[in-house]
């Protein structure tokens, strides 16, 4: 996502402009669903969750904190809508109860599925005990940013970002066991 004019785009969205909320929304779009992609693998879910996201987005503009960055503000954003969206249909595979409108599919019941709640669980435990490793780790290793545009975010030098990661992963990989 280009950051050209990005900062007047949301400028204007955030004054109530209803053009620039849409152009921004249609802007933003392929991110979000690649995001939500990192943590859905059904399409069906990974665009109810991308959609569930632009409308949170567009809803909460008005009152984003303006001390943090857009970029930084969305991608947390649309990782906890995936999350969230992850949680509700696993627990729905456990219970045998779907979701609201929604049938249980079979290609979400795996080994994976497992492992991605391990990871996603493990995560959240890093987040609790230590919010900016977890960030910096989201924004790196599910967000796909690189380590320049994760600096600019959060506003911290690269030397930093790398070490939060590392910190991060050492972390991830004791709580799941793996070294």
């Amino acid at each position: 996502m280009s950051s050209d004019g990005l900062d007047e785009l949301v400028a204007s969205a955030e004054r109530g402009d209803t053009t620039a909320v849409n152009t921004l929304l249609d802007r933003v779009r392929p991110a979000v669903m690649r995001t939500c992609a990192r943590f859905l693998e059904v399409p069906e879910d990974v665009e109810d969750a991308a959609q569930e996201a632009l409308l949170r987005i567009a809803d909460t503009l008005p009152t984003r904190p303006r001390e943090e960055s857009f970029r930084g503000w969305m991608y947390a954003l649309v990782v906890n809508v995936a999350r969230q969206r992850f949680r509700l249909l696993h627990r729905a595979e456990i219970t045998g109860t779907p979701p609201e409108d929604h049938l249980v599919d079979p290609r979400r019941t795996s080994v994976i599925a497992g492992s991605r709640l391990d990871l996603l669980g493990a995560l959240e435990r890093l987040h609790t005990r230590q919010p900016l490793l977890a960030e910096a780790l989201v924004y790196r290793d599910v967000c796909k940013l690189g380590y320049a545009e994760i600096a600019d975010l959060l506003n911290v030098p690269q030397t930093t970002v790398k070490s939060r990661i590392h910190d991060a992963r050492r972390h991830m990989r004791a709580e799941l066991g793996a070294g």
